[in-house]
């Protein structure tokens, strides 16, 4: 993240995978929803200098293992969904991710979560 300086006053420019505020409740909540559900036992916010870049689903015990990362590319105006090797299966509107996610967590199944 760097300032510039110009004009009144500073201008902060945003990394590309900034996910604002609203984004991030309705991904908390969404991550309740699959944990409330059986299909997630954890989630958490990957963060770089303090914003955050991408939201990680968990499941599965000892040893835990990640579901799915989504993340934000802002100039794109898109989000997207990765599986734990980093392989995207899908991008669009947060909603419509968000709605991939819970399609294949109910696909993958117990096994994934086991």
């Amino acid at each position: 993240m760097t300032r510039k300086r110009g004009g009144r006053e500073n201008v902060r420019e945003l990394p590309n995978d900034f996910i604002g505020t609203s984004d991030e409740q309705h991904l908390e909540s969404f991550a309740g929803y699959l944990i409330a559900h059986g299909l997630a036992t954890r989630w958490h916010r990957n963060r770089k200098s303090g914003i955050d870049v991408s939201f990680e689903i968990f499941g599965g015990g000892c040893p835990e293992k990640l579901l799915f990362c989504i993340g934000r590319e802002r100039e794109a105006d898109v989000f997207y969904v990765t599986d734990s090797a980093g392989k995207r299966l899908d991008e669009g509107a947060l909603e419509h991710v968000m709605a991939a996610v819970d399609r294949l967590a109910r696909g993958a199944g117990s096994d994934e979560l086991a």
